[in-house]
């Protein structure tokens, strides 16, 4: 086991110091996201990393369960999210508090052959053939850029060095990347140095 969280951990510092890459299917998106108020489709599970729960009120706190592998997984009510609340915008009663897992939905980072890969959430149904609207409601629609986002999977993916045990499940060959598209194919494209992002994104 401690083996292992070393290797994950250095595979992390690796990818942490190359430039990192997008998903095609994510690029051709590129600047189209907007997250529509009243799609909750987001809203059935999520979780805090350990570094996020310093700063969070109490009422958050209670809502909590630490699981064993590091993640603190927030309580569900009917199979939503405790703090999902219809009459609130965006149905969240912690949206500015809401953690990474939520901020950077749709997308996720992997880390595939030692670079960090921005992709779709791996359980995302994308677009069809035909063109239908995935499961995502605001994907494809005019809106703000996904940059911000995007910053904000290279917090979470650095984040995941103090809970080793999800790291390692996000680590995978380019064949497993590969395994899990629907449309099994990948297209690497290289867009952004780490050393173009913000200073307080320093390497582990």
């Amino acid at each position: 086991m401690i083996e292992n969280k070393r290797n994950v951990i250095k595979e992390l510092k690796i990818a942490l110091n190359s430039p990192y890459l997008l998903d095609f299917s994510l690029e051709s998106f590129y600047g189209q996201f907007r997250c529509i108020d009243g799609c909750t489709n987001c809203c059935s599970y999520t979780y805090f990393l350990p570094n996020e729960i310093t700063p969070l009120p109490r009422y958050i706190l209670h809502q909590l369960n630490e699981i064993k592998d590091g993640r603190f997984e927030v309580s569900r009510n009917n199979k939503r999210c405790i703090f999902f609340n219809e009459s609130t915008q965006f149905h969240c009663t912690i949206h500015k508090n809401r953690p990474l897992r939520c901020r950077i939905y749709p997308l996720f980072p992997l880390i595939v052959e030692n670079r960090i890969v921005i992709t779709f959430e791996p359980a995302l149904k994308m677009l069809n053939q035909d063109g239908d609207r995935n499961s995502c409601l605001g994907i494809g629609v005019k809106g703000d850029s996904l940059q911000s986002m995007i910053d904000d999977c290279i917090i979470f993916i650095k984040s995941l060095k103090s809970v080793p045990a999800l790291l390692s499940t996000i680590v995978l060959t380019n064949m497993a990347f590969k395994t899990i598209r629907q449309d099994n194919w990948f297209i690497e494209t290289e867009i952004c140095s780490n050393n173009l992002l913000d200073n307080k994104l320093n390497t582990c």
